[in-house]
């Protein structure tokens, strides 16, 4: 599979699969994607906890520029970020101002990534003009299935509900990324029309995704998938769109950009972004 079925891009997308899948990597791919079809395309990534998509702005083999994404702190931000800079940056990538960022909160100390988000969520969602994807890597982190005990964490799950529900309709195109569907809130994986399934292990992670199979496909596709699961190859997924009838099983290519989350990195794969929005 070359390309991902541009009907499915326009929905509410689930990458789901353990670490070492290729979740991340095909998520990456479909970001690719509608960066190199439409350059005028807007994606704002929240990148919870691991600095996992730096590598968007570098080449395949790190020596050039890659995709002109704006990293908004971590460990190889362009700019600095701090976790009361919510509502500003939600202001930015809801007007437009702020078209492709990365929004790093690795280096947010407890209740950091609640607080940013508790603030960007409904800033972007009171603002938000055009069309926009989202993605919410580590999604879990954003909305729990079962809390933990952080301040602000329940409100940081309304507004993942929210933006999951209502945010279609306001131009937000989510992309919901985790390796524990076991710990992502109901909401969020049934407001996503299309599932994209790598390898799964664990009984409890596979028993969400056979939850939603059941109300988006048929009984033999249910079966089909439901017996494979656990042994995918790494890059390979099942496809699933109940909304656009697509139920197909794809080895996905290989991301044109730097894997940054294939082998051990350096610096070498950053360039200079020369222009910037300033981030309180």
């Amino acid at each position: 599979m070359s390309a991902i079925p541009a009907s499915i891009l326009a929905q509410h997308i689930a990458f789901l699969g353990k670490t070492g899948s290729g979740k991340t990597s095909t998520a990456k791919l479909a970001i690719e994607q509608i960066v190199r079809a439409d350059p005028s395309a807007r994606v704002c990534i929240l990148d919870a906890v691991k600095s996992d998509w730096w590598g968007l702005t570098s080449s395949a083999d790190g020596k050039r520029p890659g995709l002109p994404f704006v990293i908004l702190g971590g460990p190889r931000g362009h700019v600095p970020l701090h976790d009361s800079a919510g509502k500003a940056i939600g202001d930015l990538v809801a007007n437009g101002s702020l078209p492709l960022s990365i929004v790093d909160m690795a280096d947010f100390g407890a209740g950091g990534l609640q607080k940013f988000f508790n603030d960007f969520a409904p800033a972007l969602m009171k603002r938000m003009r055009g069309v926009v994807y989202l993605v919410l890597e580590e999604a879990h982190e954003f909305a729990p299935k079962e809390r933990s005990g952080i301040g602000a964490e329940t409100m940081a799950i309304h507004w993942a509900k929210k933006l999951a529900t209502a945010g279609r309709s306001k131009g937000i195109r989510l992309m919901v990324l985790t390796q524990r569907t076991q710990a992502l809130h109901n909401a969020l994986l049934g407001s996503c029309d299309t599932m994209i399934a790598h390898r799964l292990t664990a009984p409890a992670d596979q028993e969400p995704v056979k939850k939603w199979l059941k109300a988006n496909v048929d009984k033999a596709t249910y079966e089909t998938v439901s017996a494979s699961m656990a042994s995918l190859k790494t890059g390979s997924a099942w496809l699933c769109s109940g909304e656009a009838q697509v139920t197909e099983l794809f080895q996905f290519p290989k991301i044109a950009t730097y894997d940054n989350s294939a082998t051990p990195t350096s610096r070498s794969g950053e360039h200079a972004v020369k222009t910037a929005p300033v981030v309180a």
